[in-house]
């Protein structure tokens, strides 16, 4: 309902920040979070632009993520970027991903959180 910044929701879902953006003080108006795999296999390009909503200035966070270079290859191709992009499940980050989201300005978070079904129940509190 408020603006919540980008630091602070990394430090609520247990985050960690991959690319050096001005971008982690921003505020954020609003988050989606996405199964990756699903992401993939069913979005029109269309669809993604709706997910988004009315502001770019939100997180998207994609969980059940490999290496993170799925995600970030399909936000480099879409016109419209989400301020912040948080991967959950990779141990390891492809290096493609971080160099994606840095072109792009984009904060690129990893959440360690143990359940993704988690990430409402916190974000909604902040």
């Amino acid at each position: 309902k408020t603006p919540v910044k980008a630091s602070a929701i990394l430090e609520a879902i247990s985050g960690k920040a991959l690319t050096d953006v001005e971008g982690i003080n921003a505020n954020l108006y609003g988050y989606t979070v996405l199964d990756s795999i699903n992401t993939i296999y069913t979005l029109s390009g269309l669809d993604f632009y709706r997910i988004l909503g009315a502001t770019t200035e939100r997180v998207l966070i994609f969980t059940k993520v490999g290496m993170g270079r799925s995600p970030m290859v399909a936000i480099r191709v879409s016109q419209l970027k989400p301020r912040m992009v948080v991967l959950h499940g990779p141990k390891v980050v492809d290096p493609l991903a971080i160099q994606l989201a840095q072109k792009d300005k984009i904060v690129l978070g990893l959440s360690t959180l143990s359940d993704e079904q988690s990430f409402g129940d916190i974000l909604s509190k902040l």
